[in-house]
C-alpha cells in the first residue's frame, strides 16, 4: 500500500566542520534566510578562523543562493 508523501517542517543547518570537529553550528526551523546566514558568518564562523595559509582559513561552500553575496567578501576581506 501506498503512503502519501507529508512534507513537515524544513530545518536547515549550517555546521563549520574541520578535521578536529564541529567549530560552530546554527539549527534554523525553516530555509536559512541570506541574512541570519551573514550574521552567523560574521559571529560565529569569522571570528574563529585565521588568514591564508593558517589553519581555519579556507571555507568550503555549496551552490546556495545564500551564498552569493558581495557581502561575504566583504566579511572575508575584513577578517583576513
Amino acid at each position: 500500500m501506498k503512503q502519501p508523501f507529508v512534507c513537515g517542517h524544513r530545518i536547515s543547518l549550517e555546521a563549520l566542520l574541520t578535521l578536529y570537529g564541529l567549530v560552530a553550528c546554527t539549527v534554523v526551523e525553516g530555509s536559512m534566510m541570506k541574512k541570519l546566514y551573514l550574521e552567523w558568518l560574521e559571529f560565529m564562523v569569522l571570528p574563529k578562523c585565521s588568514a591564508y595559509p593558517g589553519p581555519l582559513s579556507v571555507l568550503m561552500m555549496d551552490n546556495a543562493s545564500i551564498h552569493h553575496s558581495a557581502k561575504i567578501l566583504e566579511l572575508a576581506d575584513h577578517f583576513g
